[in-house]
């Protein structure tokens, strides 16, 4: 795991100073190493924190031995080993022990065609001397992150953010359309930037530069193809011996490592059937598992975590988080590429600071809700078709039925937070209600908090627009599939992902998602949708697949998920310091005071909970303090 750099300029002498700064700031991500190459009218720059190969040798930018092929990879090739016994029939040399090193042959082989033969997470660049050719990559899930700017014969590229803007070519300015978007969601959509002219590299995509052609960036992957492919007719015996196979031989591959292991374990089903698969390939010293949780009862599993380690007898450590709030939020948002207000991003922040303290790898459950259906929005599309026959003044008696019953708590995900959002989806078609009930911000709130000045110019911006698109790349598929393709094109790379990666990477600790495995990926889409929401059942194949392996209390459980209880805590350790951050001269050439000022007042009168509204101008006035937004 490490972070990259590089600029190639056409027109412009490259400055190897700007590379060095650029690549300093990736330094959290690559503490181990670091180093540039200049080519001509291309640098390359690497920040390693060593996983394979702890030897020099596989320090980078790294190239073959005729140095015509140079390479920066951040992530990990799980197949590496497979992939370089096939190269050396092919008469390929290695002098190395590294992924890096397959990749540069792999390319050699099979040209473009490398990147489909990779099973793994990963970002990375190669420059082919001969060809005068830059190509960049993503994973297919979009585990490891890519951004990018082209303009006028010149491509910088970096793992980070923060660490492209290093570059003086870029303008930071905001780009009002990602601006529209993280204000409904939290997060923005790839390719969106909040920095205008920026662009992140999507997922499962290759991007080809040449000298005087125009830019090239392609899909060499297509999930949306196993969601339409026919369904396996195969037993449901079958088909979960196979899924119990291919889960157990994704977490075989991403044990491989020359450094200690653990894996991050909350103790939900997700992460105990990964710890469960683990032990099968390494004794009980080498498994160590980690959880870390809030004091607040509502937001504390550790019980259940302690409850798994017990069972499958292996090393445990567990962390109360009661360190200064303040802290940890300034801490955590300091490596945040972009604005993004998932509560989860604070403990998962902890979490990675404590496990490092152990380990320098931790594998995690992430993916597993995405391909499984696994959240409570997949159940509540069921029972949408039946709110969509009811009139509306129905609606109207029982959303009052509901504010007398449920009063407005800053609770877990509350009962009363998850039934006025539900019925915040009456109206819509069930695809439009399934992203809605994702959304923070609805568009009438938006226009309302905005300065009258940005009214205009946000009012041409469509709610819905980007997920239709997104919708009908998967058109005559059933509902629920609809809904997982939509969830892993959105929600899973641009926050579940992102929330992992930054908080881990901060801390300088690589995690790997066996669940994300393309392989599992692949057989879940094409799995039947009872297999995988079982009438109100979520996750079902999993659940059944660890039967025996894990404690059925484990197996039963409710999802929890991994929030802060930022709603409570903005009443108080948090109060001040973030009525002073909502109201800083920057929010308020974005947002109207008066605006703000409801939110606030409605939220401490609970008269409704606007905790992650609250939450998200936080983040993005604390990033607009951290960039310097012009």
């Amino acid at each position: 795991m490490c972070g990259i750099t590089g600029w190639v300029s056409w027109e412009n002498q490259v400055n190897s100073k700007i590379i060095n700064k650029m690549n300093y700031r990736l330094k959290h991500r690559g503490p181990d190493f670091g180093k540039i190459k200049i080519l001509d009218n291309v640098v390359l720059g690497h920040r390693r924190l060593s996983i394979l190969d702890l030897s020099e040798k596989g320090n980078q930018p790294m190239s073959d031995k005729q140095e015509t092929i140079w390479i920066v990879f951040n992530g990990e090739v799980y197949n590496f080993l497979d992939l370089k016994c096939y190269l050396q029939t092919k008469g390929f040399k290695f002098f190395n022990n590294t992924d890096t090193e397959v990749i540069i042959n792999a390319y050699k082989f099979w040209g473009l065609n490398f990147i489909e033969k990779l099973n793994g997470m990963f970002a990375l660049a190669i420059w082919d001397v001969e060809k005068q050719q830059l190509i960049l990559a993503r994973d297919r899930m979009g585990e490891k992150p890519l951004y990018y700017y082209y303009s006028n014969g010149d491509l910088i590229f970096s793992s980070e953010l923060m660490s492209l803007i290093e570059h003086p070519i870029i303008q930071k300015s905001i780009n009002n359309e990602a601006l529209f978007q993280y204000m409904n969601l939290n997060y923005t959509l790839t390719d969106n930037c909040m920095i205008k002219d920026v662009k992140k590299l999507p997922p499962a995509s290759i991007l080809i530069l040449k000298k005087f052609e125009p830019i090239n960036v392609r899909l060499y992957w297509d999930l949306s193809k196993f969601y339409k492919k026919d369904k396996f007719r195969s037993n449901f015996k079958e088909l979960k011996e196979e899924f119990t196979y291919l889960l157990d031989q994704s977490v075989k591959k991403r044990m491989i490592a020359d450094v200690p292991i653990g894996a991050f374990l909350s103790g939900g089903i997700d992460s105990s059937a990964v710890v469960s698969s683990m032990t099968k390939f390494a004794s009980e010293d080498r498994v160590k598992t980690f959880s870390a949780a809030f004091a607040s009862k509502s937001f504390n599993e550790l019980d259940f975590a302690r409850e798994i380690s017990n069972s499958l007898n292996i090393f445990h450590k567990d962390k109360l988080i009661e360190t200064n709030l303040i802290t940890i939020f300034e801490n955590c948002i300091k490596n945040m590429c972009e604005p993004m207000a998932d509560t989860s991003i604070l403990p998962t922040f902890e979490l990675s600071k404590f496990v490092r303290s152990f380990v320098k790898v931790a594998l995690t459950g992430d993916g597993a809700d995405e391909i499984l259906a696994g959240y409570e929005t997949y159940k509540a599309s069921k029972l949408h078709v039946c709110l969509s026959v009811m009139p509306n003044p129905a609606i109207k008696i029982l959303k009052k039925i509901i504010q007398r019953a449920y009063p407005t708590s800053h609770e877990k995900v509350s009962n009363e937070y998850k039934l006025k959002k539900f019925l915040g989806g009456y109206g819509l078609n069930n695809t439009q209600a399934h992203f809605y009930w994702k959304t923070i911000l609805e568009e009438t709130e938006i226009m309302t908090l905005l300065n009258k000045d940005l009214k205009d110019q946000f009012s041409r911006y469509n709610f819905f627009e980007s997920a239709d698109k997104i919708y009908r790349e998967v058109d005559g598929c059933s509902s629920l599939d609809k809904y997982l393709y939509i969830d892993c094109k959105t929600w899973l790379p641009n926050d579940i992902l992102v929330k992992t990666d930054r908080a881990s990477m901060s801390n300088s600790l690589e995690t790997r998602a066996p669940f994300l495995d393309h392989n599992i990926v692949e057989f879940c889409a094409q799995i039947p949708e009872k297999f995988k929401l079982n009438h109100f059942k979520t996750k079902y194949i999993l659940r059944k697949s660890q039967k025996n392996r894990i404690p059925k209390t484990i197996i039963n459980r409710k999802k929890k998920g991994f929030n802060a209880p930022i709603s409570a805590w903005l009443l108080g350790e948090l109060y001040e310091y973030a009525r002073d951050l909502t109201s800083t001269e920057k929010i308020r050439s974005i947002f109207d005071k008066k605006a703000i000022d409801n939110l606030w007042n409605n939220h401490i009168h609970f008269y409704e909970d606007n905790g992650y509204k609250i939450f998200g101008i936080l983040c993005l006035s604390k990033w607009l303090h951290n960039i310097s937004i012009r």
